[in-house]
């Protein structure tokens, strides 16, 4: 059976018909889908779906709907990222979608860039559907608008990286349970400012570092996601 997966958002029920979206029909194109070929579908929402396609209606045949939220990671991670230059952005939202994140919120700090429009925003909503359909993902990331680091109220336990904290990241993982929901925050080029640490100091935040060299802000948040999608697909081993 082809590999093929294509987005259909909405519920998904054996023995429905769907119809196709006009981008993700121009995708089954590109590919040479073939009528009446069985092709995956996933709906954003856990749900994964085989259906067999009809070229000429531009819709699908749903044979059978199963779920697939055993794929995601056992807790929430909300990523506060501050807002990086040209394309790179770009490349971590694919990235953090990739590694199981939950929630995506660009930070704007006193280092980045003063405004994201709101096409911004669309072109990164974009982009983690589409690496949520290619890994085969059963969510894809929630993509917030651009907040400050100065009015951000962190709700959930949060673990900020700054390279002057005192506390390594290894002292922090071992009190996260299944089922949590945690923000992980990581500056812009540049970093954090000491003013800024100063106004996020809560009793549920913690400045950790993540070693003696200098991570580039993406390289930074790839290092940490892959740490706990390691340890969360390892069943958080102490």
């Amino acid at each position: 059976m082809s590999e093929v997966r294509i987005f259909i958002s909405g519920q998904l029920k054996e023995k429905d018909f769907v119809k196709i979206p006009e981008d993700e029909f121009k995708h089954l194109l590109v590919r040479r889908i073939k009528n009446m070929e069985r092709i995956k579908i996933i709906n954003g929402q856990g749900v994964e779906a085989i259906g067999r396609i009809d070229i000429r209606k531009k819709i699908a045949y749903i044979e059978e709907v199963y779920s697939i939220e055993h794929r995601e990671l056992p807790v929430k991670i909300n990523l506060f990222q501050g807002v990086l230059k040209s394309d790179k952005m770009d490349w971590l939202v694919q990235k953090a979608t990739e590694l199981g994140v939950y929630k995506i919120t660009p930070l704007i700090s006193l280092r980045t860039i003063p405004d994201v429009k709101k096409e911004k925003i669309k072109r990164w909503e974009r982009i983690a559907k589409e690496a949520a359909k290619q890994c085969g993902r059963a969510y894809v990331p929630i993509i917030e608008n651009a907040v400050r680091i100065e009015n951000t109220v962190f709700d959930n336990p949060t673990i900020i990286l700054w390279e002057r904290a005192k506390s390594r990241l290894k002292n922090h993982l071992n009190n996260i349970k299944d089922n949590d929901e945690i923000n992980i925050v990581v500056g812009p080029e540049g970093g954090f400012s000491e003013e800024e640490i100063s106004q996020v100091k809560k009793d549920n935040v913690c400045l950790v570092y993540i070693g003696d060299v200098i991570l580039r802000s993406e390289t930074a948040s790839l290092y940490i996601l892959s740490v706990m999608k390691f340890l969360g697909e390892e069943g958080w081993l102490p």
